[in-house]
C-alpha cells in the first residue's frame, strides 16, 4: 500500500500529470502503455522492473544499511524524497562540487569518464563517440562534456530523440554526487531506486569479466518501442536490447567485446543476510542475483 501510494502520486489520476516523471511508461493507463509497449511479453517484463520492491536500500539518516521489511520501506519512502530533491532541481539546478556548482548531469558524465579509465574505453567510446585520450588532464570530465557535445554516439541519440533519457541522466547523475553516499551503496541502491521513482523500470547486467576498477554491473532501463526501434534502426547488431526493451551502457555490444567481456548476465538481485561468527546479523556488499537472464556468452 506504501507504494501504491507513492507511485500513484504521480498519476494524472490523482492529479499527479504535473509531477517530473517518465509518461513514456504510463502503468496507470493500459491504453497507453499498450500503445508504448505493444509486446505482451515485453510490457509486463517492465511492469515487473518497475514495481519489484528491493529488499535492502542505504538510509542515509543513520548512514548504515537498512534491510528486509524495513529496508523496503525506506526505500520507498527515502526514493520518494529524492524524486521531489531532484525535482526541485530539474533542469537546470546545479550542485556542489569543491571546485564550483555543476549541473548532475556532469556527475553522470564523470562516471563515464571513470569506467573508462578502468577497463571499459571501448565501451564507452561506443556510447559517446570520445576515447580516453582525448581529454586530457586536468578537467577530464569538463573536457570529455564538450567532446560528446561534438560527436554522434549512442548516448546522443538516446538524448536527442527520447525526451525522458535526460531525466534519467539527471537523477543517475544526482545519486552518482550524493555525498551522503558511498558509491557501492549508489550503485546497489540509490541510483536504481531514484531512477524507479522517476517511473524508469530498472534491472542490472553484469559484466564478466569486469576489468579491475569498474563496476561489476550497472542499471538499465525500459525504452518505449519507439525509442527501441529507432535504436535497432540504428545501431543494428552493434547493440542488445534486453528484455523490457532494456538497455544501458553495459549493453553497447561491440564495445563491451572490444573490452574483453565475454558474459552479460541480466538480473534481478537483492541483499543476503547471514549471520558471522558472533551471531550478529550482516548483509552482504555485492547483490545476489534472484532472477537472472543471459543476454550474450561467448566461449
Amino acid at each position: 500500500m506504501l507504494q501504491w501510494s507513492l507511485c500513484s502520486s504521480k498519476a494524472p489520476q490523482f492529479n499527479g500529470s504535473e509531477k517530473l516523471y517518465n509518461r513514456d511508461f504510463p502503468w496507470y493507463d493500459s491504453n497507453q502503455l499498450k500503445q508504448l509497449y505493444p509486446d505482451k511479453n515485453t510490457r509486463r517484463q517492465a511492469l515487473f522492473f518497475l514495481f519489484y520492491i528491493p529488499n535492502a536500500t542505504f538510509d542515509m539518516e543513520k548512514r548504515e544499511r537498512a534491510v528486509g521489511l524495513e529496508g523496503a520501506r525506506v526505500s520507498l519512502t527515502q526514493s520518494e524524497k529524492e524524486h521531489e530533491a531532484i525535482s526541485r532541481l530539474y533542469p537546470n539546478g546545479s550542485v556542489q562540487h569543491l571546485f564550483g556548482l555543476r549541473s548532475p548531469r556532469y556527475d553522470y558524465y564523470g562516471w563515464l569518464v571513470d569506467r573508462q579509465h578502468h577497463g571499459l574505453d571501448n565501451t564507452v567510446h561506443q556510447f559517446t563517440g570520445v576515447h580516453k585520450g582525448e581529454y586530457g588532464e586536468p578537467n577530464y570530465t569538463d573536457n570529455f562534456i564538450e567532446l560528446v557535445n561534438q560527436r554522434n554516439g549512442i548516448d546522443q541519440h538516446l538524448t536527442k530523440n527520447w525526451k525522458y533519457f535526460d531525466i534519467a541522466k539527471f537523477a543517475a547523475g544526482y545519486e552518482r554526487w550524493n555525498p551522503k553516499v558511498p558509491e557501492i551503496e549508489g550503485i546497489n541502491y540509490l541510483i536504481p531506486q531514484a531512477l524507479k521513482a522517476f517511473g524508469f523500470p530498472v534491472y542490472f547486467v553484469h559484466i564478466n569479466p569486469t576489468p579491475k576498477g569498474a563496476a561489476g554491473y550497472e542499471w538499465v532501463v525500459s525504452l518505449p518501442d519507439y525509442v527501441a526501434s529507432g535504436m535497432k534502426n540504428e545501431f543494428g547488431e552493434n547493440i542488445l536490447i534486453g528484455p523490457a526493451n532494456g538497455f544501458g551502457l553495459y549493453l553497447v555490444k561491440n564495445g563491451i567485446v572490444e573490452d574483453g567481456i565475454k558474459e552479460l548476465l541480466g538480473f534481478v538481485g537483492e541483499t543476503s543476510l547471514y549471520r558471522d561468527n558472533n551471531g550478529v546479523l550482516k548483509s552482504n556488499t555485492l547483490l545476489t542475483p534472484e532472477i537472472r537472464f543471459y543476454l550474450m556468452k561467448k566461449d
